[in-house]
């Protein structure tokens, strides 16, 4: 039901900012559970609900509605009010004289003196007020959005072609192996200090006075980067998810989509350099030698994209140099599954129609009179509404994700408790404590995990137990490492049992890692003694063991891994820990 008016327009508002909570929410519990796919397969999602949210007000216009009346009109139908004055006698108007003809109200002898029909609705005060908010904060975010976008022309505009001829040969090395085929303007720029791509439609790539200098690998890393966004339609992707952001501003979840959309195409860009055979080690030394160029001038994502800006720099080096990660690109079935799902989103939210209409309600309001009893008793009710929503205890969520462990759906005990690790509260542990026991082993690893982030000591005899017998060797890894996260004399004797006990040799490299975590310096001569393993995931988890710890003792050690071991895994994890040994001097 649309509604005349500013109250119209702003029940649209309210409808389509819900939808986009909801959509914003699902995609990012299905990317949530996505994170062990590629960053590639992540953005795809993420674009796909982008372009929904977009299309949504235009798909509703045509699709029939579908009224479920999930929640109470916040707009009901204007309320006909008459009002009457009475005169002297203080007459009251006769029922039949408002329910027959309505020119009887002036002709009867009652001493009425005025008789109108006002239509009081939504459309008028606060609302208007609140219609108004959004369009400002929309126009303000538009305006914002256009002028970067115009900033990033004008720079461009401004930039004269690039003439080096080595850096002409690496960008037809890098669009070959691309498979790229239209001709790429590359320009030069006195006004960056990173190369960035401009244009959402005719992409250009301009590169800052410092490229002379770059060595050829870097600028070919770069060019990859550069190149993959160009290939991949990111600008134009990201310029999608500004403009819903513009329109859907009030909802908080869509910034943490068009956040995350920025942070998977980076992450995305990078596996394709890595893929085309950058090394990993290089390609994070780029990268870092970028953010120093970059200095404190950090320009907004909104005005331009730079292989350097926006993202955390820490998770990106750490994805980079994770050996594991998956860096594959979607593939064909992969694309029309995400159509699919795109249609499947699309079509019932945009018909969906959320408000319980409800009918117009008839108010007749003599002047002088006071509030009837029914109204009374209305504010009664919703004052002790809201009395006992303030009265609601601090801990409520907390005893409803602990119900929620005794779901019987697996699913929803992992998610339950992982929400109960992230809030920190220690009231949580008996119940997760508990939930080591579960049948599921995801569970059990869930709950360990979450114990380790409480760091509550209560928990470390139930973790030290599973540690050393769950029949899971996933969920003895965890154990480990949520033992060490908690730390203590005893956390020490427990690893140590663990990484000379256990016959898996990925409990064994976790147990390593949560001597780490426990800052007990008494595990340095065990871990040193581990660099030593034929095991090279035993050499790599050691390694940043003892970079957590700190001890210079083992620096020595490390850089020997770091140069020589035959393992790109542990030389990885030896640079990692000999970068935490020097910020830690």
């Amino acid at each position: 039901m649309i509604l005349d008016g500013s109250s119209g327009l702003l029940a649209l508002v309210l409808e389509f900012t819900l939808k986009s909570f909801l959509l914003a929410a699902l995609v990012l519990a299905i990317t949530w559970t996505m994170r062990r796919s590629s960053a590639a397969e992540r953005h795809l999602y993420l674009s796909i609900t982008v372009v929904v949210l977009l299309l949504l007000p235009l798909t509703a216009l045509i699709v029939p509605s579908w009224n479920v009346s999930l929640l109470p009109n916040p707009f009901p139908e204007p309320t006909e009010v008459t009002r009457l004055s009475t005169g002297s006698q203080g007459t009251e108007v006769p029922s039949a004289d408002l329910a027959g003809d309505p020119t009887s109200i002036g002709q009867t002898g009652t001493g009425l003196s005025e008789s109108s029909r006002i239509a009081s609705g939504p459309g008028t005060g606060p609302n208007r007020w609140m219609l108004l908010i959004w369009a400002t904060g929309a126009g303000i975010l538009l305006v914002r959005l256009l002028g970067g976008k115009l900033y990033g022309s004008w720079i461009a505009g401004r930039a004269p072609g690039e003439e080096d001829e080595r850096i002409h040969d690496a960008v037809k090395r890098a669009r070959e192996k691309l498979g790229i085929d239209k001709n790429i303007p590359i320009l030069r720029s006195d006004h960056l200090k990173v190369p960035f791509v401009a244009g959402l439609f005719r992409p250009k790539l301009i590169l800052p006075s410092q490229v002379e200098h770059w060595s050829g690998e870097r600028i070919e890393a770069i060019l990859y980067h550069e190149f993959a966004h160009i290939k991949r339609k990111d600008i134009l992707i990201q310029f999608l998810a500004q403009l819903a952001c513009c329109l859907y501003w009030p909802n908080p979840l869509m910034w943490i989509v068009e956040r995350k959309i920025f942070v998977e195409r980076e992450r995305a860009c990078d596996d394709i350099a890595l893929i085309r055979g950058v090394k990993a080690s290089e390609y994070a030394e780029h990268l870092m030698d970028a953010m120093e160029d970059l200095g404190e001038r950090k320009a907004y994502v909104w005005v331009m994209s730079a292989m350097a800006e926006g993202t955390d720099f820490k998770d990106r080096i750490i994805s980079v140099l994770d050996p594991i990660a998956k860096r594959t690109t979607p593939r064909v079935g992969q694309l029309a599954a995400a159509i699919v799902f795109s249609i499947l989103l699309l079509l019932p939210m945009a018909s969906l129609y959320p408000w319980s209409n409800g009918e117009p309600i008839a108010a007749f309001e003599v002047a002088g009179a006071g509030p009837s009893e029914n109204d009374s008793h209305e504010r009664g009710i919703q004052s002790n509404e809201k009395t006992f929503s303030e009265e609601e205890s601090a801990g409520g969520q907390t005893n409803a994700l602990i119900t929620l462990l005794e779901s019987p759906d697996p699913k929803v005990r992992e998610h339950a408790a992982t929400a109960l690790g992230k809030s920190r509260d220690s009231r949580a542990v008996p119940a997760l404590v508990g939930g080591l026991g579960d049948e599921n082993a995801s569970v059990r690893e869930h709950v360990a995990v979450a114990l380790g982030n409480i760091g509550d000591k209560s928990a470390l005899p139930a973790l030290a137990k599973i540690a050393t017998t769950d029949s899971s060797s996933r969920v003895r890894e965890h154990a480990a490492s949520a033992v060490g996260r908690i730390g203590g004399s005893d956390a020490y004797d427990v690893l140590v049992n663990v990484y000379n006990s256990d016959d898996e040799i990925h409990v064994r490299a976790h147990a390593a890692y949560g001597l780490g975590l426990s800052k007990d310096r008494r595990a340095v001569g065990l871990l040193l003694e581990g660099l030593n393993s034929r095991h090279s995931e035993i050499r790599s988890h050691c390694a940043e063991a003892l970079g957590l710890l700190g001890d210079k003792r083992a620096e020595q050690e490390i850089r020997r891994l770091a140069r020589d071991d035959p393992s790109q895994q542990v030389r990885e994890a030896a640079a990692r820990a000999l970068k935490m040994l020097q910020s830690r001097r």
